[in-house]
């Protein structure tokens, strides 16, 4: 079956690029019995677990330089990504806070996180930073504002950069890990 899609989610340059979103048109999912709530705002799924909703930009340092856009029809746009967003886990400990890639951001996520209407103490993260490519100035100033988070556990994955990994598990030794598939973590 060909799904005609009219707003694409693609990465690339110079007029190179490649589809990355989903294959479907979500009326397709939807005649599928799958039911799709689109909203930026937060969003309790259960009891103790919740979306963020749009993630603000507010950091200086965690802009949307990236490789990815929309394109609709003929134009091809900057992706805001304002479809990022991170789930919330209430915990004994505290809140978990699992990331995607944190596109938007890993300071502005937890930022909005706690002017939400949850716990203010968040004990972990766990997800993707998406700082391969961050700058030594970036990545020192998102690591300090981490330790401002009081975080007792921070677990990275795929999008974090090698870089970026040895520089977090150097500032944070007893609190930083590599999160990887499999991997099973108490929090």
């Amino acid at each position: 079956m060909k799904l005609k899609i009219t707003t694409l989610k693609v990465k690339g340059a110079d007029d190179n690029f490649k589809y990355i979103g989903i294959p479907f048109e979500k009326n397709f999912l939807e005649e599928k019995g799958i039911e799709i709530k689109l909203d930026r705002n937060p969003a309790q799924i259960a009891p103790g677990i919740m979306t963020t909703g749009e993630i603000p930009l507010e950091t200086d340092f965690e802009g949307l330089k990236s490789v990815f856009y929309i394109k609709k029809e003929d134009a091809v746009i900057a992706d805001a990504l304002a479809d990022d967003l991170a789930l919330i886990l209430d915990t004994e400990k505290g809140l978990t806070v699992l990331l995607g890639c944190s596109h938007r951001g890993v300071i502005n996520t937890l930022n909005h996180v706690v002017k939400l209407p949850v716990k203010k103490n968040i004990n972990a993260i766990l997800g993707g930073l998406h700082l391969g490519n961050a700058s030594d100035s970036k990545l020192s100033k998102i690591m300090d504002h981490l330790g401002g988070f009081g975080l007792k556990k921070i677990g990275v994955g795929h999008c974090t950069g090698t870089r970026a990994f040895v520089a977090l598990s150097n500032k944070f030794p007893n609190r930083f890990f590599l999160n990887t598939v499999g991997h099973v973590v108490s929090v």
